[in-house]
């Protein structure tokens, strides 16, 4: 009795060793397949995690950096526009400056064998030209006889030298002339030259 007992428990550890082993074989051969996965698909998610994190690091650096808000602005200088100084000018007129002949000499008394010369003051000068004209009594009017010019001054001196021409008179008559310019007025002065020589022949003929 005892041994077909013992019989029968082994009969039954031997069934449930048949019927245990097929089960943990499947259950080693599913936890080797999880295994491979595992090991198969954490180099992916590393590699996918490694390249998440260069897109973010990439983008931190594109993106621009906000203001940090600790850090105050520097306020801009603004220099102040200063308006030009204009000083006060004389507003000079538009009417033409008068001119002046000076130290002239209006009166000559030569021999025939003299020269006639006259040196006279322009103001203003500034290289303006000056002009000697002699009076023809007979034509009645003006001949320029010469032309003089003077310096580039406010205030020049020019030589006027006669021609010989008041010699063929008795008795003459010229004008000195500084022409009118835009900016200033004519001036003119007459001259009277008397020669000595004719006026004693005709005092001859005439006493004769």
């Amino acid at each position: 009795m005892k041994r077909l007992r013992r019989c029968l428990a082994m009969a039954a550890i031997l069934a449930l060793v048949v019927t245990a082993v097929p089960v943990f074989g499947q259950e080693l051969e599913s936890f080797a397949e999880e295994e491979t996965m595992t090991q198969a698909e954490e180099p992916v998610e590393e590699i996918a995690e490694s390249a998440s994190d260069e897109e973010n690091s990439a983008e931190a650096e594109s993106a621009p950096q906000e203001a940090d808000d600790s850090v105050l602005p520097v306020e801009e200088t603004v220099q102040p526009v200063t308006e030009p100084v204009i000083e006060a000018m004389e507003v000079q007129s538009s009417d033409p400056v008068q001119t002046k002949l000076e130290s002239v000499a209006t009166n000559f008394n030569k021999s025939y064998t003299s020269t006639i010369e006259d040196t006279i003051t322009v103001s203003p000068a500034y290289g303006r030209t000056v002009e000697l004209y002699l009076y023809d009594s007979y034509l009645a009017q003006w001949s320029l006889q010469g032309t003089f010019t003077a310096a580039n001054l406010e205030k020049a001196s020019v030589k006027i030298t006669y021609p010989n021409t008041w010699k063929a008179y008795s008795k003459s008559t010229w004008k000195i002339v500084c022409p009118a310019t835009e900016n200033y007025l004519a001036a003119s002065q007459t001259v009277r030259i008397s020669n000595k020589i004719a006026n004693a022949k005709a005092a001859i003929v005439i006493d004769g």
